[in-house]
């Protein structure tokens, strides 16, 4: 997600942004995934994250479809694809035009120490921009 303002804006504690600030990939298909996350330098549990769409439009930038958030978390190599981790948690919703409000994704797993952590975002039909405000990640030091 490094167009708009790019990976740095999903960390830079605005919650509330326009699409053309938030961490954003373009022209995402339904087939195609977005992902944003941190490599943390020392391994770390994960509780939950708590993430944020643009203020203006939501997720996904042409419309709102059923739109899924997964959290994952790897250790090891970099993940190469947005599967390739283990999953600990996963919400979905029908994007709307403001998702600047805060949405939570629960971990599963609070005794694993993760190297990398990282949120997958699908939607269920389109091709549209995938936008993220924020990216807050809880439990990790």
């Amino acid at each position: 997600m490094t167009s708009a303002g790019g990976l740095a804006a999903a960390f830079d504690g605005t919650t509330s942004q326009s699409q053309a600030s938030c961490a954003k990939k373009t022209s995402v298909s339904s087939a195609q995934d977005a992902r944003v996350g941190k490599t943390v330098t020392v391994p770390t549990a994960i509780e939950s994250v708590t993430v944020h769409g643009s203020n203006n439009h939501g997720w996904c930038s042409g419309g709102d479809p059923t739109t899924t958030i997964q959290l994952y978390g790897k250790n090891g190599a970099a993940p190469s694809s947005g599967t390739d981790g283990t999953l600990l948690g996963s919400i979905s919703f029908t994007d709307t035009a403001n998702e600047s409000g805060a949405r939570v994704i629960t971990s599963s797993d609070i005794a694993t120490y993760w190297g990398h952590i990282f949120i997958r975002i699908t939607r269920a039909s389109g091709t549209d921009d995938i936008n993220c405000a924020e990216l807050i990640l809880t439990g990790w030091t």
